[in-house]
C-alpha cells in the first residue's frame, strides 16, 4: 500500500462517459494522428459531497494530467452516493487511533457500489467527524475490490486547511495522480514489469526545493512507461 502524506457533467465528463460506454472491459489500443493510444476505464465513486473545491475540476485535472503525459486515454466512470456509515471507516493498526477507508471493512452495500469492468477503483469519500490518517491510500487488488487495484482519499471541512500543493489546482487531482500511478505499479508489477517507485523522487534526482507540487517529477515517471509496457495491457 502507499502512503501519501496528508499532503451535472462537464463537456469533458461527457465526452469521458461516451468513451466509457463504447470500451469493452479488457484494454486495447486506441490510434489517431497523434500516435498509438491506450484507453484505460477508471472508476471513480464518491461518497459525499466536497464544499470547498470543485469534484469536477480535481477529476478534470488528474484526466488531462495523466493524457498529456502518458499514451493512457482514460474512460472515467463516475458514480456519487451519499456520506459513508461511520462504522465504514476503519481504525488502522499502529497509527494512533485515526481511520481510514479499507475496502474489507466497508458494508457489502457500499463495495456493491463500486462498477465493474474496470482497471482501478478509486473511491473519494467525505471523512465527515473522522480523524483521517492518510491523504491518499492505494490498495492492490482483492476480493473486496473487484478484483482490480483500489485507491482511496478523503476530503472534508476538518481537512480543507491542508491546502493545495504548488502548480497544481486542487489537492484531490494532485493525490489523484501520485495514487494512480502507484495502482499502474501494481498492474504492471503483475506482468513482471517494475515501474519507478513514485515515493522516492530523491532516487531520480529530484528534490522538493526545485520542483515544487513534485509537478516535474510526476512528469518523469508517467513518461517512463513505454510502448511495450501498454502494448501489455491488451494481452
Amino acid at each position: 500500500m502507499s502512503k501519501t502524506p496528508a499532503h451535472h457533467k462537464l463537456p469533458w465528463f461527457a465526452a469521458a462517459i461516451a468513451r466509457a460506454k463504447a470500451t469493452k472491459k479488457d484494454t486495447k489500443p486506441l490510434s489517431n494522428r497523434a500516435g498509438e493510444r491506450y484507453s484505460l476505464r477508471v472508476g471513480i465513486t464518491v461518497f459525499g459531497s466536497p464544499s470547498y473545491f470543485s469534484l469536477d475540476e480535481a477529476i478534470s485535472e488528474f484526466t488531462q494530467f495523466v493524457e498529456q503525459n502518458s499514451k493512457f486515454k482514460l474512460d472515467i466512470v463516475l458514480n456519487k452516493y451519499g456520506p459513508l456509515g461511520l462504522d465504514e471507516y476503519h481504525v488502522m493498526p499502529r497509527m494512533g487511533g485515526c481511520k481510514f477507508v479499507d475496502p474489507k471493512y466497508v458494508k457489502p452495500e457500499t463495495r456493491l457500489k463500486l462498477p465493474d469492468g474496470v482497471a482501478v477503483n478509486i473511491m473519494l469519500f467525505d471523512i465527515q467527524s473522522i480523524k483521517v490518517c492518510y491523504g491518499g491510500l492505494a490498495y492492490q487488488k482483492s476480493v473486496y475490490t473487484k478484483n482490480v487495484p483500489f485507491i482511496g482519499i478523503p476530503f472534508g471541512d476538518s481537512i480543507k486547511f491542508w491546502g493545495v500543493e504548488p502548480n497544481w489546482k486542487t489537492k484531490v487531482g494532485t493525490t489523484l495522480v501520485h495514487e494512480f500511478y502507484h495502482a499502474l505499479t501494481y498492474i504492471f508489477r503483475a506482468k513482471r514489469i517494475k515501474l519507478p517507485n513514485p515515493d522516492k523522487a530523491n532516487l531520480y534526482g529530484f528534490k522538493a526545493e526545485e520542483d515544487p507540487g513534485w509537478i516535474k517529477f510526476d512528469k518523469f515517471i508517467y513518461g517512463k512507461i513505454e510502448d511495450e509496457t501498454y502494448l501489455t495491457l491488451s494481452q
